[in-house]
């Protein structure tokens, strides 16, 4: 997805074996913000803001991948607030936070019919859910929330402590990982979601999302090394510091054979 001069944003398909754009879609200029897309079984999906000067707006907008067509796209929420996350697709339903005062909405992810909509109070649009094993996972004010994926309906909050900010955990193998702000260090936690006990918390300072393969946690310390964490225990199993990598800000991709991050 792509902004362009004139504040109309774009949406772009490009053939991997050519590299030659195979369609564009010019969205609404008053549209205002879109997304990173996301995919899943020959469809696109994409959130945007609600703007002021144009009423219908979308809130999330489903396109065939093949040809850039709309297959359907739903009301927007009234927040002000742009909707800076792709929807987390699971099974047969999309999952997404709607922005300032609203909550965790779920749609079908053939109709785009709402299935449920959990309001949250002073919700921001910093993150979008995680989902593992039927629930949905988020941080918000230094609690570690887990939802029913069916009905919304919130199963647990809890403390962790030292924690403050708002982000999306990862979630794996019955635990949740992320980076949070923990003064004085940006610390990696790993939280048991069985137990709802905490695992193992790191402390020497990270930045940006981890990411796990396997039994392995990747995070960006912030010297900028990638350390490399077993997630059943904590213990550091490997760093790469070879001095190219910038902030992680970004994240990281962790392939079968390759560790890919974003030098900014």
């Amino acid at each position: 997805t792509l902004p362009n001069p004139n504040y109309q944003s774009q949406i772009r398909a490009i053939h991997l074996a050519t590299g030659i754009p195979s369609w564009r879609r010019d969205l609404p200029t008053a549209a205002g913000w879109i997304s990173a897309p996301a995919y899943h079984d020959g469809r696109i999906y994409v959130t945007q803001r609600k703007s002021s000067a144009a009423i219908d707006s979308a809130q999330l907008l489903c396109l065939n991948a093949r040809l850039g067509s709309q297959l359907w796209t739903t009301g927007s929420p009234n927040n002000e607030e742009p909707l800076r996350w792709p929807p987390t697709i699971a099974e047969d339903s999309l999952f997404l936070n709607g922005g300032r005062y609203t909550g965790i909405f779920s749609y079908d992810r053939e109709t785009g019919g709402q299935n449920f909509f959990s309001p949250i109070e002073e919700l921001n649009a910093t993150w979008t859910p995680s989902y593992y094993n039927g629930h949905l996972y988020f941080l918000k004010g230094g609690l570690l929330h887990q939802y029913d994926a069916t009905t919304g309906a919130l199963d647990w909050a809890v403390a962790i402590e030292n924690t403050w900010a708002d982000v999306r955990p990862a979630v794996t193998s019955g635990a949740a990982i992320f980076i949070h702000p923990s003064y004085p260090l940006y610390e990696l936690i790993c939280f048991d979601v069985t137990t709802q006990q905490e695992r193992w918390r790191v402390a020497t300072g990270f930045i940006g999302a981890p990411a796990v393969a396997g039994a392995r946690v990747y995070a960006f310390d912030t010297e900028g090394r990638v350390n490399v964490y077993d997630l059943a225990t904590g213990t550091l199993l490997q760093t790469y510091a070879n001095g190219t990598w910038g902030s992680g800000e970004q994240g990281l991709i962790v392939t079968s054979d390759a560790l890919i991050a974003c030098d900014a």
